[in-house]
Formats: structure tokens, C-alpha cells, sequence
């Protein structure tokens, strides 16, 4: 509603009865192997949950099932199911398209295939990939006969987009292939290997990685590479159907960003009901900032700290064959340090680090507007502790950018679970007052209401 001018690490406390905010959850190891190289890529497959690094291909107990021929940022994934064979099938931009055995140890090349791809997705019962060797190559679609992910026909094939422009991602979304380039988007569809077309166009967005193209029950996202952060296609077409929410809510926070766009991932929090974007802002690439979207509420919040410092991500839907992850879903983070850790998105601590969080209401003007002079007697504030803690709370009065005081602090003692409330005497002149909330200690404390009670002095 509006209500804040500013937040971060705190998001909306959608799984509570009583509403407010709460601080974003933490990180936790996933597994306790420490890895020796970035992270990639994360992928719930048919037969194990994946993870890679620069060449390393690893399943959820640490095994190594596949070293990349030499370095590479590019993997992608796709599964291919049917009830004669499940395959868990990946490209990496460096090596021939690979294919998993019956189990999840094993992996050999795709027969047929084009050799050394960038992109490969399931539609239709066929595979569909992009090759990568050059940039001529990058613009041609390529596809299997229809029901095989083995032979490749070289008909099975269109170029699609001009020789300034390559093919960043696929994604199956609305009973269509999104071919998703940097300058534009096309619709593929078809239900055998003869009748594949491109009945649909948009050169007004492009996408940046194919690792934040996003679908969701509400449309398509992805990160574009025009300037304007995260774009939302509720239909998958342009025009009309296209949004740009974080320009319209924090245009001075996009422009800002100056990393490159291609190390840009994301996927859909289903818990949360909200895209997650983890970005680059600054020329050293290196992950820094994460973007929270609620399209229910068409609300933004920003993300930063150590949990946030993550080069891959994935929503894990449900336990598999394979793993160790069992009961609700969860996202699993891949740390961007060469010697971090796969975490899941859980705990009220990044890995056992404190989380820094604050908020800061609008310059509250009241009913009688900005002219007229009001007197603050007390700040009402309600709160639900999540153990022992203090929240700072400060406030601006009038124009002042520096907080008037920050002795103010709000145990957390109390019982846990319950809602609390405090009153606090302030006893000030104002026309404008803006209160600010942080909390630094090892808690999620949900802050549900601050208000201001007082009086009018005069018009």
C-alpha cells in the first residue's frame, strides 16, 4: 500500500495470520561439502537434483558425475520423460549435449545431437536446442524427431534472428517455446518435426540469461537487457501484455545496476508466491543484490547481505529419486565464492551471520497535510518475537535526512509467538515525521503496525 519509502531484508509476512513484515530468512548448508568452484547452475531432474561450477557436474551427495571439457558459465538443463526412458539431458556451451543414465551417476553424449549447445528445453516431445559454436550458429534453432531425443534431422532446423543478435534462452510456457533473444522474443510451435513454425514476433524486450527466464501461475518474467530490470509477459506476448514493474517502483534502484546482466538467475518462490532475482549491480559481476516481486500485490523488495551472494538457484518442488531432500519444497542457493556452499533458504541467519535489516515509513503528514503543525505523544508499535533480540527504531522529523534519535529500542522479551505492543513517548513538534525500523540481531522479529498517536497544534 505504499506505506514504506524504503526497505531492506525485510519482506511481507504472508504465511501469518496477522500480516506486517517480517526479516527475509537466512541460509543454511544444504550440504556440509565445501566446493572449489562457483556455481552455475541448480536443477531438479528426473533422477537427482544437479549442480554445477565452472566444470564440475555434481548430484546432491557430492558425487561428480561430469567434468566439462574446459570452464564454462553456460549450463542448461531440460528433462525428457516417457514410459520408455527418463533422461535428465544438459548443454554447457563447451562440450557435446549429455544425456543421464537409467540413474543418476552416469552420463554420456546425446546421439545425434548438434554438437557443443547453449540452450536445450522439452517441448512437445521433441528437444529443441541452440548450437554455440559461433554467432551465426547461436541464431539457429535447432530440433529432434518428434517422441526421440536422438535423431536430429538436418532440416530440423530455422534461423531465426539477424546476425547482431543470438538466442539467450528457451523456455515452454502457455502451450508455446518462448525463443528468448537479447534484442527480442519469438513464439515456436508445433506437434511434429514437419510442422514447426514461428507464428509470433516482439522486438520491443529482450532477455539477458537464460538462467532468469522465469514462468509462473501469473505470466512469464525475465530479466531484460533494455535497461528496465525485470519484465513480465502475463500471456507471453508483447505489446499490451507487457510490464515493467521496477521501473515503475524503483527506477533510480535499475538504473544503477552495472554488472553484467548475464550472470543474472532467478525462479519461483511458490511458498512465497513471488519471483526472486539475484543481480549484479556493480561492474565486479559478482552477485550482490536480490529483487523480490509479489505480483499479487505488485510489490518490490530489495535483499542484500551474505545470503543473498549466491550464483545459482532453484525452487525444489518435492523429494526425487536420488536426493536427500524430503517434505516441503525449498530453494536451494549455489554460494558464488570458489570455496562455498550449497545452502537452502531457511534459518534466521546467512550461515551464522547476522542479518541486517531495516525500514523506513513515508514522512507522515496526517489528515491536516504537511503545513499544519502536529504533536507526536507516543509511537504505537506491535510486534511478534522470534526470541531474544532488540529492534533500534528512530525517526526524521520534517526534512531532516539524519535520524533525530535512535535511543529508542524495543525488546524482544517476551512471549514468543504472540503479538506485543509498546507505547513509546516522543513528545515532539512536527510536520512531517518518518520513523525508522532496524533490526541487527539473530532473529525474525514481524513488525505488524506502527502508529502515531498525537494531537493538531495548529493549522
Amino acid at each position: 500500500d505504499n506505506e514504506l519509502s524504503s526497505a531492506s531484508n525485510y519482506i511481507p509476512d504472508r504465511l501469518n495470520t496477522f500480516g506486517g513484515v517480517i526479516k527475509r530468512a537466512g541460509t543454511t548448508k544444504q550440504l556440509s561439502n565445501q566446493q572449489t568452484q562457483t556455481f552455475r547452475s541448480i536443477y531438479q531432474g528426473h533422477n537427482a537434483i544437479y549442480f554445477t561450477g565452472t566444470t564440475l557436474c555434481k548430484i546432491l551427495d557430492n558425487t561428480t558425475i561430469f567434468t566439462a571439457g574446459g570452464a564454462t558459465n553456460v549450463w542448461d538443463w531440460t528433462t525428457w520423460s516417457d514410459t520408455a526412458v527418463n533422461r535428465d539431458l544438459f548443454v554447457n556451451a563447451f562440450d557435446n549435449p549429455k544425456k543421464t543414465g537409467g540413474t543418476a551417476g552416469t552420463t554420456a553424449d546425446i546421439a545425434g545431437a548438434p554438437p557443443v549447445s547453449r540452450c536445450i528445453k522439452v517441448y512437445h516431445n521433441m528437444v529443441f536446442l541452440v548450437p554455440s559454436a559461433g554467432t551465426s550458429n547461436s541464431r539457429i534453432l535447432r530440433w529432434s524427431d518428434l517422441g526421440t531425443f536422438e535423431t536430429w534431422p538436418a532440416v530440423n532446423a530455422f534461423t531465426l534472428t539477424s546476425s547482431d543478435d543470438i538466442i539467450m534462452g528457451l523456455m515452454p510456457f502457455n502451450d508455446k517455446l518462448m525463443v528468448m533473444c537479447e534484442r527480442k522474443f519469438f513464439h515456436v510451435t508445433g506437434f511434429s518435426q514437419t510442422d514447426i513454425s514461428v507464428p509470433y514476433s516482439c522486438y520491443e524486450e529482450g532477455c539477458a540469461s537464460h538462467r532468469a527466464i522465469v514462468p509462473t501461475p501469473h505470466g512469464l518474467f525475465w530479466w531484460g537487457r533494455s535497461g528496465a530490470g525485470l519484465i513480465w509477459s502475463k500471456d507471453g506476448f508483447g505489446g499490451d501484455s507487457l510490464d515493467r514493474p521496477l521501473m515503475r517502483k524503483i527506477p533510480n534502484t535499475i538504473d544503477a545496476i552495472a554488472g553484467n546482466l548475464a550472470f543474472v538467475h532467478g525462479f519461483w518462490n511458490a511458498l512465497h508466491q513471488r519471483v526472486e532475482m539475484y543481480i549484479p549491480s556493480t561492474s565486479s559481476n559478482a552477485i550482490d543484490l536480490a529483487i523480490f516481486y509479489y505480483p499479487l500485490d505488485d510489490s518490490v523488495w530489495i535483499e542484500e547481505g551474505l545470503g543473498i551472494q549466491n550464483s545459482a538457484s532453484c525452487w525444489i518442488v518435492s523429494s526425487i529419486v536420488g536426493t536427500s531432500i524430503s517434505g516441503a519444497p525449498l530453494a536451494l542457493l549455489g554460494s558464488q565464492t570458489a570455496t562455498g556452499y550449497l545452502y537452502n533458504q531457511s534459518g534466521v541467519t546467512d550461515d551464522g551471520t547476522d542479518i541486517s535489516a531495516a525500514l523506513e515509513t513515508r514522512r507522515e503528514t496526517t489528515e491536516f497535510g504537511p503545513a499544519a503543525l502536529k504533536h507526536c505523544d507516543d509511537l504505537h508499535v506491535s510486534w511478534v518475537n522470534q526470541g531474544a533480540g532488540t529492534i533500534g527504531l528512530g525517526y526524521y522529523l520534517d526534512e531532516s535526512t539524519s535520524l533525530a534519535s535512535t535511543s529508542f529500542s524495543l525488546s524482544s522479551a517476551g512471549t514468543a509467538d504472540t503479538l506485543n505492543s509498546k507505547y513509546i513517548g516522543l513528545n515532539r513538534n512536527f510536520r512531517k515525521l518518518k520513523i525508522r525500523i532496524s533490526d541487527d540481531d539473530s532473529v525474525r522479529t514481524q513488525i505488524r503496525s506502527i502508529m502515531n498517536y498525537g494531537h493538531l497544534v495548529s493549522m
